[in-house]
Order: structure tokens, then sequence, then C-alpha cells
């Protein structure tokens, strides 16, 4: 961040004192280079229960030069820390404030961080920075206000319960018409200008991002003294046309205030910007009638288009349409509303209040969570509309925005190098000495087939509702059959194999155990791949999978069933659950690095290759036949292709460590198949799309 530079407005008053001492002396010991300091207000007794830096010899020092001495001994290195203290007052008029906004020779503002509590002059600074497309982090109210865990990010417009912010919103807002009817632009919603006027940065958390407690005020102003009202209350205040109440603030809140408009200015000073989730909360009912509608509105879409069903395709129509189930259930739509949508349209920013609908962003993928847009009726009418007329209901809307809504949207999708990453950390672990693979990798496995595993399967059943998409009622047995076959299939190849070697040498020199190596080899993946569908299929009649789904509704929190001394049950048993995967991997990097390059190449370079050509092309093209014939749809058959290219699994190789048989040829193919595994999958997709098998635009 050597370069960044950053400027900090601070207001007089007690709502922002803290906040405007405690965030640039966080930004400076994080590394901004440039900082200016912009406050006229002098440092008072009353205020040093919320100074972060200022002690009783500053009482009557300006407040930036208080601040920027202390910044001074922490980095006293003016060229690493240049600091630019004004002792001023910002107003929003140019020929009073000079070149106060004016940003340092050669750069422009990374962000401008707002701790003003005066209203008109906090606006002038907004409006300002808006007009010009500053980003500007701004702090509302903190006094009167104690609770930490009511404390948000959002924009202007979600800031509830928070008197400053709704002034502030008012007079935006008429700051903003007056402006737009002076030069002839017409206002749009009663919230922003046409054709992207600045006053839509109430809407747009990108433009203006703000602090603020939805904590109901708990105090109220200090009364009016005899004195003041004697004197006069214009007396009283530091400058003209400023209030003289004051709220009484607890130390701790303007603090915490302060370090999240920190936390949010480095993030995005060093490219790492985070989404804050919104503070309001969808209520169940809200969200079972957004899922209920986007069903049935699929369901009609599926309907009108299923006459035009590509040949051979039960999902995808002559145009790459795809029409099908959607692939979300209703825990996954609070969570597109409330933390990647924001409770707002995506296409308008209105919120709450107006009717919201989820609908699919692109038509040709399913209805699946990185593939769902939160829109109010009149942008979902025109939306779809423009799907009829067009054929793309994307090509209808503003290319700014189309940016923003797929950059969100991409957002939401997971990043599959973590599992080499994962594998690595286990290899560097082992090659730093720090665990012994001969003694972490066993007790791993024991701790992931004898408490991860089944804590997985349990919360799966109980707590969750299993639902993986291709494992419909349509589809999970053909796709259980398939694998089954595929391991009949393998199991006669293995034993014929074995039969033509001791056959060519006259003699019986391999037995069972070398049958079971090679079909081990060939087939033996996850056991939770197929264990999950398999319990689906079996528990889905009214028997142990209803009782423990019965029993899970108590410990899914947050819900209305939930019982709170229950909770900590289903917290666990997810917690346990999640380890399979992590502890997995990273016990397979460490044993890896345990085997080094010989180990992993033991048994010859020839069998290896014939090995992996059969692990990797065979048998997937054997599930390919096996997939039509037992007639999976589109996304049930790209499915249990891609599964059957995976590597065996670290239960093979169990087995065979255990009882000593064919230990190297199953470590080797972990090994190799878990490198190749990443490749692989890319080169049979490509393979796939290249010839039109099983269609999925997601793949």
């Amino acid at each position: 961040m050597n370069d960044r530079s950053a400027a900090f407005a601070a207001g007089m008053l007690s709502g922002s004192i803290a906040a405007y001492l405690l965030t640039p002396r966080l930004l400076a010991r994080a590394g901004v280079r440039y900082l200016r300091l912009v406050d006229f207000d002098q440092v008072t007794l009353s205020s040093l229960n919320r100074h972060a830096v200022a002690t009783l010899q500053d009482v009557g020092l300006p407040k930036a030069t208080v601040l920027c001495n202390h910044l001074r001994q922490i980095c006293p290195d003016e060229e690493r820390l240049v600091l630019d203290p004004v002792v001023k007052m910002y107003t929003g008029d140019k020929e009073k404030d000079g070149s106060l906004m004016d940003p340092p020779d050669g750069k422009q503002w990374d962000v401008i961080i707002d701790a003003i509590d005066d209203v008109p002059t906090k606006v002038n600074l907004i409006a300002y920075c808006a007009q010009r497309n500053i980003r500007v982090i701004s702090c509302m109210g903190a006094g009167g206000k104690a609770d930490p865990t009511r404390v948000h990010i959002s924009d202007l417009r979600s800031a509830s319960r928070d008197p400053l912010a709704t002034a502030v919103r008012q007079k935006l807002r008429l700051l903003g018409k007056k402006e737009a009817k002076e030069a002839g632009v017409k206002i749009t919603n009663g919230s922003g200008v046409a054709n992207g006027g600045w006053l839509s940065c109430i809407d747009d958390d990108s433009k203006l991002a703000v602090v603020f407690s939805s904590e109901k005020v708990v105090a109220k102003l200090a009364a009016i003294t005899d004195e003041q009202k004697e004197e006069g209350m214009h007396n009283f205040g530091a400058v003209d046309n400023m209030r003289v109440r004051v709220l009484p603030v607890l130390g701790t809140m303007p603090a915490i205030m302060g370090q999240t408009l920190a936390a949010m200015a480095l993030c995005e000073l060093g490219g790492k910007p985070f989404s804050p989730v919104g503070a309001e909360r969808v209520g169940k009912n809200v969200r079972h009638k957004l899922f209920q509608h986007l069903k049935t509105r699929e369901k009609k879409f599926e309907e009108k288009h299923r006459p035009n069903l590509r040949d051979g395709s039960e999902n995808y129509t002559t145009d790459g349409i795809y029409i099908g189930p959607i692939q979300i259930d209703p825990d996954d739509v609070e969570y597109l509303m409330a933390e990647l949508w924001k409770n707002k349209c995506a296409l308008s920013g209105e919120r709450l209040g107006t009717v919201l609908e989820l609908h699919r962003w692109d038509k040709t993928r399913p209805a699946t969570p990185n593939n769902l847009v939160l829109m109010n009726i009149k942008a979902a009418t025109k939306f779809e509309k423009d799907f009829d007329e067009l054929g793309d209901g994307r090509e209808g809307v503003e290319e700014e925005i189309r940016q923003k809504v797929e950059a969100r949207l991409a957002t939401n999708s997971l990043a599959s190098r973590s599992i080499l990453v994962t594998i690595a950390i286990g290899t560097a672990a082992g090659a730093c000495g720090v665990l012994s693979a001969d003694e972490f990798v066993p007790a791993a496995v024991r701790f992931v087939f004898y408490v991860a595993l089944p804590c997985l399967i349990t919360k799966g059943i109980g707590t969750c509702c299993i639902g993986i998409d291709f494992y419909s009622e349509t589809n999970i047995w053909g796709f259980i059959a398939a694998f089954l076959i595929l391991r009949a299939i393998a199991l006669l190849l293995a034993l014929s194999a074995v039969l033509f070697a001791n056959f060519r040498e006259g003699r019986r020199a391999k037995g069972l155990g070398y049958v079971a190596v090679l079909w081990l080899s060939l087939t033996w993946i996850s056991t939770v791949i197929l264990g999950i569908p398999i319990c689906t299929a079996v528990f889905g009649n009214p028997t142990l999978g209803v009782n423990l789904s019965t029993a899970g509704q108590y410990l899914r929190c947050p819900s209305e069933t939930c019982v709170p001394g229950l909770a900590w049950i289903g917290a666990t048993l997810g917690w346990l659950g999640d380890c399979v995967i992590p502890v997995s991997l990273f016990s397979m990097g460490l044993w890896m690095h345990g085997q080094g390059i010989k180990g992993l190449l033991a048994i010859g370079c020839l069998k290896l290759s014939l090995c992996m050509l059969s692990k990797l092309v065979l048998v997937p093209l054997l599930m390919v036949a096996l997939a039509k014939g037992m007639n999976l749809t589109d996304e049930a058959g790209r499915a249990a292709i891609l599964i059957a290219t995976l590597p065996i699994s670290m239960a093979s190789f169990s087995l065979g460590h255990q009882y000593n048989i064919g230990e190297k040829e199953l470590a080797t193919n972990v090994a190799v198949g878990t490198l190749l595994m990443l490749p692989t999958v890319l080169l049979w997709n490509v393979a796939l799309d290249a010839v039109g098998l099983y269609p999925i635009a997601s793949a």
C-alpha cells in the first residue's frame, strides 16, 4: 500500500471523535503512505474518554496536530508516511475551502473517510465526492448507543434507526433534485438521477458505504443549561450554525465504528474488498413465498419450452435453453436475498417494500445460486419480455448494471484450486518436519472414517436436506446402478487379467488379493460421493430418514422449530463433518511427501501408465455407455462420467496397507491420480462439450 492515499475528514462533535483518531492510526500502521487529516476542532477535557491517542497534556491543541504527532512517532520516516494535517473546517464552498479537497500532486484520492456529524457539512462532502466518483466510507452516529452487535455496513438507504443517516439521506435527495431541476434532468424513482446521476450513491455501497448502528438511541441530547439560556445558545458553539447540544457517548462505540471504517478501507486499498452482510432479516414466510414462486415459474417455463427439446437431451432445447428443476432449497433463499443481493433489486436498486422475486439470469444454465438474481416486479417483467423478444433478457440491461450483476454472481462461485492448495500445505508440513506421515496419516484416516464421516452423513440426513441436484427421484437409482455395474465389470476385468497372467506363467503367481488390488485401482472412489445418494435413496421412504429429518428440525438454527438448548448438536455435527475434505487432503499431501518421488514411481512407468490410462480414460468411457444404458439425464450423466475420472480414495490404500497386498500399486495410483485429477476433469469436460454429449452449461 506504499502508493495509496487517503483523506480523512472529521467533525467536531462527539459522534466522530474516537472514530477520527483511531481510523487513521490503523491506516498508518498498515502502511498507507499519504494521509490528509482535516479537522478544525481542539481536544477537550470532556472528550478524553473516547480519544485513542490524546492525553491530558493535549487538551487545547488541534486534534489534527495531536494525531499527526502521534503518527509520526509510529513512523518517523517522512517518505514512507506523508502526513498532511489541515486545521480547518470543510464547508463545501470552493472559495472558503481553497485546495482542501485537492489530491496530492499527480495522484487521485483512493478513499475519503468521513466522520463528520454535522448534517450540512456531511452532505456537502458526500455530494462533492459522488459528483467526482471518489470512493467514500462514511460513519454515522455513535452517540447514545452501546450495543456493538448492532454495528453494520451498508448503503445509505439501508441505514436504519440512525437519525444522522436519515437526515443525510433527506438532504442529499433534496440537493440532488435541486441540481437536476436546474439542469433540466429527469428524476427517476425519487432516489436517483437519470443517466447514472451522482445521487445513485444513496443505493450503491460501492460508491458510498456507511457504518451505522441499528440500535435505538438509548440516551437523549444533553439538556440546555441555565447559563446557556441566559447568555444565548449561539455563544457556546465552536463555529456558527452548528448544533450545541450533544449526545452522551460511550467511548467503546465510536472506537468500534472507527475500527470498522479502517477495516473496510484497508481491505479495499489492499485489493481484497469484502461484501458486507445486510442488516435486514427476511422472514421465513417471505423466503418460502419466493422459493415457491421460483419453482412455479420455472415449471411453467419448462412446460412452455419442452416441445423444443434437443434430440437425445432431457434438459436442453434446440436453442440451448436449459429446462429442468431448480437447484436450490429454501435455506439458500435467505443467503441469496440477504448476503448476495442485500434485499434489493439488482437492476433498479429498490429495496424491501416493493415485491421482489428471484429470476434466472442466464437461461442456458440451471437455477443455481450463482445464476439467480433478485428483481422487483417491474424489472423482472421487462427482463422476461426482453428474453422473449431478444432471446436473452440480459440484452435489455444497461452494460454497467450487467457487469455489476455478473461480478456479484461470480463471487458466489467455488474455487477448485483450494484442493491443490490444501494438498500442497500437507506436503509442505512434511517437508518442514512439522508432522510425520507415519504417525499422522493413520490417525487422520481413523478420524475421518470413524468420526467425521458418520457426522457428515448424520448431519446431511438429519439437520440438512440431502439434495444433490442430479440425485432426483428419476435419476438416483439409475445413477447408483451405473456405478454398481461399473464396479462389477471392473471386478470381472481384474479377475480376467489375473487369470491371464497366471496362465502365461503356467502357475498361480497371483491370487485373489491382486484381483482386489486391480479392482480397487480402477473403480474405488470416495465413499461419500456414492454414500450420499445411496442414503438418499434408502432413507427416502418413511423410515429412518424421516425420523432423522424430523429430529433434525429441532437442531436447525436459526429456525422457528429450533430448540436453543440443542443447537450445539447440529453445529458440532456440521463442524466435524466439514473436516472430512480438508483433513483427507492435508493427509494426502503429507503422505505423498513421505513416499517421495521414488516411492510414488515404485511400480514402474509402464505399469503406472497403464493404470492411469485405464482409470482416467477407459473407465470413464465405460461409464459413458452405462449412463446411456441407464437413460440418465444430461446433468446426471455428466456428473457420473466426471466422478468416474476421480482418483481412487485413501480407503483402498488403507486396505492394501492393512493386509500388505499391493500397497505400492495402490499408493502410486492414489498419489498420481490426485495430481492428475484437475486436468483430467477439465479435459473430460472439454471433450464432452466438443462432441455434444451430456451438455450442461455450468460444466
